[in-house]
C-alpha cells in the first residue's frame, strides 16, 4: 500500500487522487463489473487514506481511484476561493474521471463526499455504474448539529473547537480505535477555517429532494444511528422514492461508520453488487 500512500497525481484541474488496478488482466476485457472502478470521496476534515481499509478489500477486484476533496491533502491547491456550489465539488469527481478517460464507476463517498455522489448521480447518471453513500444527508437543512460552526470557526482556536465537535459525533472512544481517532483529528486541524466554513454552508444550502426520482442506478445507503448530524428521516426519503435502494443500518455507529465499521460495510458492498 505504500504506492497508495505515496502515489499522488492530480488531474489538469490540481485536484489530487491516487489510482491503481491490483485485478489480474486475464479475462478482464469480457467482464464489465471488473473493469469499472471503484472511486471512493471522502467527506469534510479527512483525505483519500482514510479508505485504506476498504482499498485494501477491494483492490482485487477493479481499478481503485481515491480522490482528496478540494482545500484537503493533496487538493489543499485547488482551493482558490471559497466555493458555495455543490456542483464545483462534483466538477472535481468528473475531472478526475475524464483524466484518467473513465466513463462509468461505481462511487462510494461519506457525508459530503456522499451528498456529491447523489448530486453527480442526479446530474450525470450516465457515468455512475452504481452509489454508495455512508453517513449522507440529501437535504443540508435536516443536517442536524452544524449550523454554528462558522461561527465556531472565525473564533482564534476555531478550527481545534470545530474539530473536537466533529469528533465527538463521529466516534465512541469507549470502543474506537484510539489510534484511529488520534488520526483523524490530526487530519481535521490541518484544514484551513474557511475551507471547512465553506463546505458546511455548501452542505446547508444543498437540496436534492426535488430530483431523487432520477437516481435510477443501485443506490446502496449505509447508516449510522447515532450520528447527531443525519437523523434516520432523511434514510427514510431515499428508501421510499429510489426504484432500485438498499440500505445497511449499523446502530450502534457514530458518523464516522465507514472508518470505525470498515469490515462490515466493504461486505455491504459486495454483497449489493453481487462481486
Amino acid at each position: 500500500m505504500q504506492a497508495f500512500l505515496d502515489g499522488v497525481r492530480h488531474s489538469p484541474g490540481g485536484v489530487g487522487y491516487r489510482a491503481f488496478d491490483l485485478a489480474g488482466p486475464w479475462g478482464l476485457e469480457d467482464d464489465p463489473a471488473r473493469t469499472t472502478p471503484i472511486v471512493f470521496q471522502h467527506g469534510l476534515g479527512l483525505d483519500g487514506r482514510a479508505w485504506l481499509p476498504w482499498i485494501r478489500a477491494l483492490a482485487g477486484r477493479a481499478p481503485i481511484v481515491s480522490i482528496d476533496m478540494r482545500g484537503h491533502g493533496a487538493s489543499v491547491d485547488r482551493w482558490q476561493a471559497p466555493s458555495l456550489e455543490i456542483a464545483d465539488y462534483a466538477g472535481d469527481v468528473l475531472d478526475v474521471l475524464d483524466c484518467l478517460e473513465f466513463d462509468r464507476c461505481h462511487f462510494v463517498g461519506e457525508s459530503f463526499g456522499g451528498t456529491t455522489g447523489l448530486y453527480l448521480g442526479i446530474h450525470h447518471p450516465e457515468r455512475f455504474a452504481s452509489l454508495t453513500v455512508v453517513s449522507t444527508g440529501w437535504r443540508g437543512a435536516l443536517v442536524n448539529n452544524i449550523a454554528d460552526w462558522p461561527s465556531v470557526l472565525e473564533k482564534p482556536d476555531g478550527v481545534k473547537r470545530w474539530s473536537d465537535m466533529i469528533t465527538a459525533g463521529s466516534f465512541d472512544p469507549a470502543s474506537d480505535d484510539p489510534a484511529l481517532i488520534a488520526w483523524a483529528e490530526a487530519q481535521q486541524v490541518k484544514l484551513a477555517p474557511q475551507v471547512v466554513s465553506a463546505i458546511v454552508k455548501c452542505l446547508r444550502a444543498a437540496d436534492l429532494g426535488p430530483d431523487l426520482d432520477r437516481l435510477t442506478m443501485p443506490v446502496l445507503n449505509l447508516t449510522a444511528h447515532r450520528s447527531p448530524f443525519v437523523d434516520m428521516a432523511q434514510h427514510a426519503e431515499l428508501a421510499r422514492r429510489l426504484p432500485r435502494y438498499a440500505q445497511v443500518d449499523f446502530r450502534a455507529a457514530k458518523h464516522r461508520l465507514f472508518l470505525t465499521r470498515a469490515d462490515a460495510c466493504v461486505d455491504a458492498i459486495i454483497r449489493h453488487l453481487d462481486w
